[in-house]
């Protein structure tokens, strides 16, 4: 946890968001500044929902290999990825996103119930994340541990959760901060 929090600290610094008059937190990769305001926002929102749709693309191709023609390697990289790449979505999701939306002239308290269903939705997604890692190293280090079938339903259900999870993001929430915040860029895939 406490990782976590110096991964946090290290990353988001406090920017001003000129759409929105007030501050939020913007997302800093290893390279710099990804973005700021609601067009850099959605920028970096667009890259997390590429990369958690490319893990997504591998873990159905885990899923589809197995038992027999399962990529025992693959499934070691994917487990080691899974679940910091997750954390890492959430967490700026949560701090940055959610945090701009709630501050949006937004009509009724509806968009603060939808953002406390999605917080909850990220602590399931991080439990299961954390179950599957878990489960794909034990499918490839301890052969008979995880039935090839209880791995498949728990590869597909993480998937298929993540897909629709990513799906709402990008038709409803993208939109919202694009309407509402009078941003420039479009949200696309």
């Amino acid at each position: 946890m406490a990782q976590l929090q110096n991964e946090r600290q290290n990353e988001w610094t406090d920017q001003p968001l000129s759409h929105c008059g007030d501050k939020a937190k913007v997302f800093h990769s290893k390279d710099g500044q990804i973005g700021e305001g609601i067009p850099g926002i959605l920028t970096t929102m667009t890259d997390f929902h590429k990369a958690q749709l490319a893990l997504c693309d591998r873990l159905e191709k885990l899923a589809d290999g197995l038992p027999d023609q399962f990529d025992a390697q693959a499934a070691l990289h994917v487990a080691r990825q899974v679940l910091p790449l997750i954390r890492r979505a959430h967490i700026f999701e949560e701090e940055t996103v959610f945090g701009v939306l709630v501050r949006l002239p937004l009509e009724g308290a509806s968009i603060r119930h939808s953002l406390e269903r999605l917080k909850f939705e990220h602590w399931e997604d991080e439990a299961s994340a954390e179950d599957l890692a878990e489960a794909l190293i034990a499918f490839v280090t301890g052969p008979g541990i995880v039935a090839a079938d209880k791995l498949g339903y728990m590869l597909r259900g993480f998937f298929d959760n993540l897909r629709r999870h990513i799906a709402f993001e990008a038709e409803h929430i993208a939109p919202l901060m694009t309407q509402k915040g009078t941003a420039q860029t479009p949200f696309q895939h």
